[in-house]
């Protein structure tokens, strides 16, 4: 019987593959892990790059244009607001406002800058210690723009000014652009580069669409900007007095859509708070505040007015805002009327609205009359700042009791209106408020264009 072969393959093979196969297993258990550890590592460098490069780039956008301490703020809308809500002014002052030393710290500085002969300042506002300031002016030729270091109230430093025009009635200041709105027929909205304050430079102009080839264009005479769109007022004109622009490009601006208010708007404010979102526009005719709803600004429409007592003689001027920032805070909207001459206590000039939960203005939670009129509001800490206009009548309707007849005044009230805490005169009549950290800084219709008041 013929025996078989046994095989030649080695006694080791098997041992030798299951060897192999360890090693195998031994180099996944490595790479796996560690190739996992480096993807991950790659993914919070990555993440790590960007938060620093996204850091790195916001630091210089707020270095270059001195916000540090906006940044600090969690509401702080530095890209589009450039120092909204900086405003400290209210803190200064104790809880029941009853030592004098809250009082002593007030200090007026009225020397301002010489913006030129029978020139008037039409509106500021102020960021981290520089005053933005537009002026109206008899001669075409000289500037209506103004830049002004006010680090140093006591001697205010003239950095550039410029001349756009014919003359401008407002500004809105957003990232480095100083927004205007223009007295010119040819331009109603100028768009002003200011990241080199020595060098402010019209980079963008916009006419408002005419109604006909041969209708005369307005003049420009409000603005207010909110989140890459301008809105913007002019005079009574046969075309829409209130306007809606995109400045998302702030180099490019394109015109959305109008609304006739067939009056002169005198301000506009955007709230935030309220969904859909409105525009609140103060007018010169008897409906003294419209609602406008601009959630899609590209179709504006009209959902309310207010049309309080004296709407005949008085004009919506101004507003002021409250917000103190919690989520369920309300958003007190202050309202403020001028004009009419002798004053008339039954013509209430201020109100307030709650808009949390009136957000179309129906009822106004206060009121009282301020003798000479609201020409400016600044709302801080529990407190209102209010830019006062002449009047001949002192304690009159509870209003103000120390502007009699003067050119005006700084009133300080409470929040809710039950009590004034204090009265400053001002050198001339207020034409607008600017609050910026601990300072208010006030337009006045003077060759000196504005002064400041601080309380230190």
């Amino acid at each position: 019987m013929q025996k078989l072969k046994k095989s030649k393959k080695p006694v080791y093979a098997n041992g030798f593959l299951i060897f192999e196969a360890l090693i195998a297993m031994a180099i996944l258990i490595i790479i796996i892990p560690t190739a996992v550890s480096l993807g991950l590592s790659s993914q919070a460098l990555q993440v790590m790059a960007e938060k620093e490069l996204a850091s790195t780039a916001s630091a210089v956008d707020i270095i270059s244009n001195g916000a540090v301490e906006q940044a600090a703020s969690s509401r702080v809308r530095y890209s589009h607001e450039f120092g909204r809500s900086t405003c400290t002014v209210g803190s200064v002052f104790s809880s029941d406002v009853s030592s004098p030393d809250d009082f002593s710290k007030i200090k007026l500085y009225s020397g301002g800058i010489d913006i030129g002969v029978n020139a008037s300042g039409t509106a500021l506002t102020a960021r981290n210690g520089f005053i933005y300031e537009t002026v109206n002016s008899p001669t075409q030729s000289a500037a209506d723009f103004f830049i002004i270091d006010a680090h140093d109230p006591s001697t205010p430093k003239l950095v550039s000014s410029l001349n756009t025009g014919p003359g401008l009635a407002s500004i809105a200041v957003a990232g480095h652009y100083a927004y205007v709105a223009n007295e010119s027929s040819l331009s109603q909205l100028q768009v002003i580069d200011i990241e080199d304050r020595t060098h402010p430079v019209v980079v963008a102009s916009l006419k408002l669409p005419l109604p006909q080839a041969s209708t005369t264009a307005p003049h420009a005479a409000s603005i207010f900007y909110n989140d890459g769109l301008i809105f913007l007022g002019t005079v009574k004109w046969s075309g829409d007095e209130f306007n809606s622009i995109d400045v998302t490009n702030p180099r490019s601006p394109m015109y959305l859509d109008g609304f006739n208010t067939d009056t002169l708007v005198n301000s506009v404010y955007v709230a935030d708070s309220t969904a859909p979102s409105y525009a609140y526009v103060a007018d010169a005719d008897t409906d003294q505040m419209r609602v406008l709803d601009i959630s899609d600004p590209v179709h504006v429409a009209l959902v309310s007015d207010f049309s309080p007592i004296g709407s005949v003689v008085l004009e919506g001027k101004t507003f002021g805002i409250e917000d103190d920032s919690t989520e369920d805070s309300s958003t007190m909207l202050y309202f403020g009327r001028a004009g009419g001459g002798f004053d008339n206590p039954a013509y209430i000039k201020l109100f307030t609205f709650d808009l949390s939960r009136d957000p179309l203005v129906a009822n106004p939670i206060h009121s009282i009359d301020i003798p000479g009129g609201v020409y400016g509001i600044v709302v801080s800490s529990g407190y209102v700042f209010l830019a006062v206009g002449a009047s001949d009548v002192n304690n009159g309707g509870g209003g103000n009791s120390e502007c009699g007849s003067s050119d005006g005044c700084i009133e300080i009230w409470k929040s809710d209106l039950s009590s004034m805490i204090y009265s400053l005169t001002l050198p001339a009549l207020p034409v607008s408020l600017s609050c910026d950290h601990d300072r208010l800084y006030v337009g006045v219709a003077s060759r000196q264009a504005f002064a400041v008041i601080t309380f230190d």
